[in-house]
């Protein structure tokens, strides 16, 4: 929850962004970051951050398409990997930044490494929590049981109907899942069974996983698939780099950070022992404590 005197920093803003109404919040002065969240999240994820940096950064945080206030496009077609990148590249541009820090997280993350393989020029640094570069998911996903098993997930939410069933008995599943876990104040429950609500947030949201077609060996014969950038043949991230791995997240497993040196030369690596995948809101201190020691570095 946000304490009154952040809230009361917090602009709102609204910018139109390749057909999409945009929400994003800003706040602060100085060498901008933008922070970038995943699924099923908002800007609100990122509360704690945007306090912490503020006192010496300017910082963004926007609903990405299908969430919280920004548009809901209909079809899996309008929430690609290369389409959310776009965005990001500009509302950039309108910000009239020329290059930013960028901190992103579960899709958040996904999208943040593709943006860094994409344009690379537009960025200062970049840090990712837990999420995985596109060459270790891939890997993980055809050769390491554990992940297969832990990925799972990945083919349910690719499923026609299932956000009827995330948002069955007002959102049960998700409230089981994220929300009953002890870190979560009341008050943001709130926010995010209001964003689940909705209309159109949840469909969106699994677009995303369609769009992506991520997975690890389906039923079906679909063979399994970590590489959300295949339109990149050369995917070393040349960018420096902070990659801040919760240890407790059932999604993403340690082992998707083995070999990740080899894609990304200047790369630091902070493992953090965690109860969940959600960093930022878990443990934000921490989380905060080593952005802050990479901005510095």
């Amino acid at each position: 929850m946000l304490d009154a005197a952040t809230a009361a920093d917090l602009q709102h803003h609204t910018a139109e962004i390749n057909g999409l109404s945009m929400h994003y919040v800003s706040a602060g002065h100085g060498e901008p970051i933008v922070f970038v969240h995943g699924f099923p999240t908002s800007w609100y994820t990122w509360r704690h951050q945007l306090a912490e940096f503020a006192a010496t950064n300017r910082v963004i945080a926007p609903d990405m398409r299908g969430w919280g206030e920004t548009s809901k496009p209909q079809g899996a077609p309008n929430y690609g990997v290369r389409v959310i990148v776009e965005d990001l590249r500009v509302l950039i541009d309108q910000l009239g930044f020329e290059r930013v820090t960028m901190v992103g997280d579960d899709w958040g993350g996904l999208i943040s490494w593709a943006f860094a393989l994409h344009y690379p020029e537009r960025l200062q640094r970049l840090v990712i929590v837990s999420s995985p570069h596109p060459a270790c998911f891939d890997r993980e996903l055809k050769h390491s049981p554990a992940q297969q098993e832990a990925s799972q997930y990945l083919l349910q939410l690719r499923a026609i109907g299932i956000e009827e069933q995330l948002a069955a008995d007002e959102c049960a599943a998700l409230r089981r899942a994220i929300l009953d876990l002890p870190f979560y104040a009341p008050a943001d429950r709130e926010v995010y069974l209001e964003n689940w609500q909705r209309p159109g947030a949840l469909r969106a949201g699994c677009d995303w996983y369609r769009a992506a077609w991520l997975g690890p060996a389906a039923p079906d014969g679909t063979p399994a698939h970590g590489n959300y950038v295949p339109d990149v043949f050369d995917q070393r991230v040349l960018v420096p780099t902070l990659m801040v791995k919760a240890q407790g997240c059932p999604y993403f497993l340690d082992g998707t950070v083995d070999g990740l040196d080899e894609w990304v030369p200047d790369l630091r690596i902070e493992m953090v022992p965690t109860l969940s995948h959600w960093i930022a809101e878990e443990q934000p201190d921490v989380l905060n404590g080593h952005i802050r020691a990479f901005l510095d570095g």
